[in-house]
């Protein structure tokens, strides 16, 4: 990791981090990183546990996404980050987009909980 990446103004890093797509010099610049700042320290295993959490609810018997889902959202995702690298953009889009991203599907799965459970009333 270049010395002008903050990982507290760029918070895709963390994203990038978690996903084991960062190259090992960045990976261990972040990590050195992890053991001196707290406050990233509580965001990334925020960040871990809602991606878990939402993993175990996509996996949940009651409500079951198309079997396709994962991986056209995986393509889209790799593809976008492809697309990013190539016009070495450096800007925090990205860490936006993933936010975004995880609070519709948080939307998404609450509507269908809601509606699974409404029609079982």
């Amino acid at each position: 990791m270049t010395a002008h990446l903050d990982p507290h103004k760029q918070d895709h890093l963390w994203s990038q981090y978690l996903e084991g797509d960062l190259e090992s010099a960045e990976r261990q610049s972040l990590e050195a990183h992890l053991r001196e700042c707290e406050v990233c320290r509580r965001e990334v295993k925020l960040l871990r546990q809602t991606v878990n959490w939402l993993s175990q609810l996509g996996q949940s018997q009651e409500i079951q996404a198309p079997a396709d889902f994962v991986p056209k959202v995986r393509h889209r995702l790799r593809h976008k980050k492809r697309h990013k690298r190539e016009h070495n953009q450096s800007t925090t889009k990205y860490g936006q987009t993933l936010t975004s991203a995880l609070i519709f599907a948080t939307l998404i799965l609450i509507t269908f909980i809601l509606f699974y459970t409404l029609q079982i009333l």
